[in-house]
């Protein structure tokens, strides 16, 4: 009994490794762009001139009231961050997302479906059998087919006699 878990622990190795073969790695994290090193008072100070000036129909005009809060950056340094901001969370959003299918697919082919469970047990009692010498069911149905053929080969013989 313990050569059969032994037996089926091994096997149950063999599968995992061959998973662990399998699985994708995790994409790296992008980058974040900083191209006019933004700091994070500046930053913030954007983040609030954005929530406290609504849109406008005049872009130009908007951008205008929006960089008078953000000291020391012009409106278009002020547009160009918060186009740099909005492709920063994108490029995250699409990572995390990546990151999620990778998981998912990992997760999946870890799973032992009922099929390869079967599989493992069946190998691990036939694996058993042949150390202890138990014979399977087929082995013994074979073995009576045979000694039923001698005998009545032995019985054909006897009559030729």
């Amino acid at each position: 009994l313990k050569e059969a878990r032994a037996a089926k622990k091994a096997l149950k190795a063999q599968v995992k490794e061959a998973v662990e073969a399998q699985k994708k790695p995790l994409p790296p994290k992008p980058e974040e762009l900083n191209e006019n090193n933004w700091n994070d008072a500046s930053q913030k100070a954007l983040d609030d001139a954005l929530r406290s000036h609504a849109p406008l129909p005049n872009q130009v005009e908007r951008w205008r009231l929006i960089s008078r809060d953000v000291p020391s950056y012009s409106s278009r340094a002020c547009a160009l961050r918060f186009l740099e901001v909005r492709k920063n969370i994108k490029k995250l959003k699409d990572w995390e997302a990546e990151c999620r299918a990778v998981t998912l697919a990992n997760a999946a082919l870890s799973k032992l479906d009922g099929r390869a469970k079967k599989d493992i047990e069946e190998k691990a009692r036939r694996a058993y059998q042949e150390k202890a010498g138990v014979k399977t069911e087929e082995e013994k149905a074979a073995e009576e087919a045979r000694q039923l053929a001698e005998a009545k080969m032995g019985r054909v013989l006897k009559a030729d006699d």
